[in-house]
């Protein structure tokens, strides 16, 4: 996990919100943080009371998310 945050630091120039995502596990935060810097985009925090979207896959299956 550290090595990504400090990734995300250099390529964004600021912390990752970790408090945002407090309820999730590390590997979880650490896919989050991940995602950012393969996209480009930074994190954006959701809504209040909007969960983040943490992908999962299953193979055969597709979820959508409104």
């Amino acid at each position: 996990m550290y090595k990504w945050l400090l990734r995300y630091i250099k390529q964004f120039d600021e912390d990752f919100p970790v408090s945002v995502v407090k309820g999730y596990s590390e590997y979880e935060i650490c896919r989050m943080i991940q995602e950012c810097c393969e996209t480009g985009e930074k994190f954006e925090v959701p809504a209040s009371g909007a969960d983040p979207i943490v992908g999962t896959a299953v193979v055969g299956e597709a979820v959508v998310s409104a």
